[in-house]
């Protein structure tokens, strides 16, 4: 890409798992409202809880959930983020998570989270930890909406 105010170059999206084709983690960032990531179905319908084995040590703090990542091309620094849930898959939509910044891809310090509210309608959140520049930025999804639904995800991701 160019002509981005972040940077020049290859933006890569990656996530921990994919519930199957049209739900690639590309799409919370390609600016269309009407795609949708989702995570494979790993997370207990009843309770929300993740049931999985995908963990993430964050500021030396181990946390259990899938994860969907960007690497920019150049670092930036994460002011603040914007979470759009999907309207029609409200049960998907994380009620907790974590967001975390590395330079590696590796070693991840914690920016922001919410641990008890969910996303609303249109989540804007602000980051905690600022001061440092990160390349790659990790959302990792703790638990779902618990409304019968056994994936995680949401329609888009915006950071500033």
């Amino acid at each position: 890409l160019s002509g981005y105010p972040n940077g020049n170059g290859q933006y890569i999206a990656s996530a921990s798992s994919v519930y199957g084709v049209g739900y690639e983690p590309y799409r919370v960032f390609d600016t269309n409202t009407s795609g949708l990531f989702a995570s494979s179905a790993t997370y207990d319908p009843s309770t929300g809880n993740y049931l999985g084995s995908v963990q993430t040590t964050v500021s030396g703090v181990v946390y259990m959930g899938h994860w969907i990542q960007i690497r920019f091309p150049t670092p930036f620094l994460l002011k603040g983020y914007v979470i759009w849930p999907d309207i029609q898959y409200t049960a998907s939509r994380p009620m907790t998570w974590v967001v975390a910044g590395s330079t590696t891809g590796t070693n991840w310090t914690l920016l922001s989270s919410s641990l008890s509210d969910g996303i609303s309608a249109y989540d804007r959140r602000a980051v905690s930890n600022l001061g440092s520049k990160y390349t790659f930025f990790r959302l990792i999804m703790l638990t779902n909406n618990k409304q019968v639904s056994s994936w995680a995800g949401f329609n888009q991701w915006s950071m500033f």
